[in-house]
């Protein structure tokens, strides 16, 4: 299971977000960020964190290119595209970017096989 803990959003859902956490016998939170092995949830949300591990240049950069590669009319569009996000992580890896949380995630569900 991968959520949004939606820190910052106008109509966040804490109780959500501690139901999630109390369902893997954990401690609640309103906000959490973990990389666990059964789960994982961005504290604000995996656009926040792939600007903040790529950088927000490269971010910006690579997913205006996307966009406009794929015939995306905006880029909030595009970016809940599982096809425009693969690009991007390819792309950025060729920069020598990489998102450590998505490798995190990408680990632990290889590991449950």
């Amino acid at each position: 299971v991968i959520w949004d803990s939606d820190l910052g959003k106008s109509d966040p859902k804490v109780e959500v977000n501690k139901a999630l956490l109390r369902f893997f016998d954990k401690d609640p939170e309103d906000y959490p960020e973990v990389v666990d092995s059964e789960f994982a949830c961005f504290k604000h949300d995996m656009t926040s964190t792939l600007k903040e591990e790529l950088g927000g240049d490269v971010y910006n950069s690579l997913i205006q290119e996307i966009t406009e590669e794929f015939g995306y009319d905006n880029p909030d569009r595009a970016r809940k595209s599982p096809t425009v996000v693969k690009c991007l992580i390819e792309r950025a890896g060729v920069k020598g970017k990489e998102s450590e949380t998505l490798r995190k995630i990408v680990e632990r569900i290889v590991s449950l096989k």
